[in-house]
């Protein structure tokens, strides 16, 4: 008996009496709202149905059958919402429980398996409203305003009333915003490659209209083969922003404006040069003037700390009482970076000869030890012993076989609720070639695959992003990833 075999052909025949609906969101552009209409309007029961797979990377391989169940209506319609940063979990699930053999594209299993879903892709025109609406429900633990607590559809971190004030202690700055809008943009584009990799051609709602106009609802009806006809309207969810919100977004627009403007007219230095605005840096060009380099200054140390790996960093938080582990140690500079807050630093290299100059550098430096390994073994570092293991511009040489042993060797040593933030190959092509041949000498790997390899050891992925490599003419986009995995509470 072919256990997976059997798997895929069961899901394949409950999937087979059902109308599929796979609605493709990133949090807060409205997508609660939009799945509130299509229930009252008898389009399946959609919610974030993945969260238990966020939860839990070792989800049983039944997951997916109760998923389709709870989301299935009277109408035999199941609707599925999935975030953009739930992909990379839901992928390797897929293919870790082997309901696909699909690898090749971006997020293949997920496109095999929902092959003739109805794809939805809800965005907001408004990243800025969008971002503030993030951190909102982030620093006060409120999602979504609902008129009544009885109703059939209850979104979770839902409040009852939409009360003007209970944001009104929040203090939110424009760098956490600017953060905010760059993760959308790259989530949004996230979306767009998945579609375009695997020839889908979803259906394009924007919330600022589809909260307004319903009329979405007869072409979802018209796409799933059902008649048209009168639309339910009434919602219990209520709007949750208010004025606070919007004087936030105002005062934001009105200082980036300043800022921008400031940076053309080189106010700050008088030479036409600013700090990054959204990882970009102005620079003088050879004819006199200011020109917009997009990646100028990202490739250099600090740009990359800057750009790179400080927005991680939230994530893990202060690094002042942790334990950090260096895997490859590169000129040195992230590794002064990680000794200006971290308690101790252990830089690890396969390479003596790398380590011999930052030795010397940080001599009578007493929190900071280096160690040369063979193959990257790791075993000498004691088993939950690290708070954070840090690799930046070095395990993109890796292979494969290593890069999972690495994931393994994090695992072990990291203390539970512990985190990693590997920078590691996104290049999907070359396969079985000398990676030395390749570009920038970057290994096979791939954003899903690491995120993949990263599961099966026991770590969750929290978050992934894909970035380009290099400079000028040499810059090749969608080359590499930064991605952080945390190692589970007990």
């Amino acid at each position: 008996m072919n256990i997976a075999t059997d798997l895929r052909s069961e899901l394949d025949g409950l999937l087979s009496n059902r109308k599929l609906v796979v609605v493709c969101a990133t949090q807060r552009c409205g997508s609660t709202l939009l799945i509130e209409d299509l229930r009252n309007n008898g389009l399946g029961r959609g919610e974030e149905h993945f969260l238990p797979l966020i939860q839990n990377a070792d989800a049983h391989s039944d997951l997916i059958f109760r998923l389709i169940e709870n989301a299935t209506d009277a109408n035999q319609v199941a609707t599925i919402k999935v975030m953009a940063n739930y992909m990379p979990a839901v992928d390797a699930y897929l293919s870790r429980n082997r309901f696909s053999a699909a690898e090749d594209g971006v997020y293949a299993a997920v496109a095999d398996v929902f092959a003739d879903a109805f794809w939805i892709y809800l965005r907001r025109r408004s990243v800025v409203h969008q971002a503030v609406s993030r951190l909102m429900a982030a620093k006060t633990g409120v999602s979504h305003a609902i008129a009544s607590d009885r109703a059939d559809f209850i979104p979770g971190q839902a409040k009852v009333g939409g009360q003007a004030d209970y944001n009104s202690t929040v203090e939110v700055g424009d760098v956490e915003i600017r953060e905010g809008v760059l993760d959308i943009c790259l989530e949004n584009a996230a979306w767009e490659r998945f579609f375009a990799e695997n020839n889908i051609e979803p259906l394009r709602l924007v919330h600022e209209s589809t909260a307004t106009d319903l009329s979405y609802i007869n072409a979802i009806r018209e796409g799933l083969g059902f008649p048209t006809g009168e639309i339910r309207s009434e919602r219990n969810l209520l709007k949750l922003s208010n004025r606070k919100s919007d004087e936030i977004i105002e005062a934001f627009v009105d200082a980036e404006q300043e800022r921008i403007s400031e940076k053309i007219l080189g106010k700050r230095t008088g030479q036409g040069r600013s700090e990054p605005l959204f990882g970009e840096t102005l620079q003088a060009t050879g004819r006199g003037k200011t020109g917009v380099d997009p990646v100028a200054g990202i490739d250099t140390p600090g740009g990359l700390w800057a750009n790179y790996v400080e927005p991680f960093l939230g994530d893990v938080g202060p690094l002042e009482s942790m334990t950090v582990v260096q895997l490859g140690c590169t000129n040195g500079y992230f590794t002064a970076k990680l000794l200006e807050s971290a308690q101790e630093v252990r830089v690890v290299d396969t390479s003596p000869e790398k380590l011999k100059p930052l030795i010397r550098s940080f001599a009578g430096v007493e929190n900071v030890r280096f160690e040369a390994v063979g193959q990257w073994h790791l075993g000498d570092i004691a088993d939950e012993s690290v708070d954070f293991v840090f690799s930046f511009d070095s395990l993109v040489h890796a292979d494969l076989d290593h890069i999972r042993s690495i994931l393994g060797d994090v695992y072990r040593m990291l203390k539970h609720g512990g985190y990693g933030l590997v920078h590691h190959s996104n290049l999907d092509r070359n396969t079985g070639l000398d990676y030395r041949r390749a570009p920038h000498a970057r290994n096979f790997m791939t954003q899903a695959l690491f995120a993949h390899l990263a599961i099966r050891e026991g770590l969750t992925v929290v978050k992934s992003r894909v970035i380009g490599w290099g400079s000028g003419k040499h810059r090749v986009r969608d080359l590499d990833c930064i991605t952080l995995v945390r190692k589970p509470e007990r």
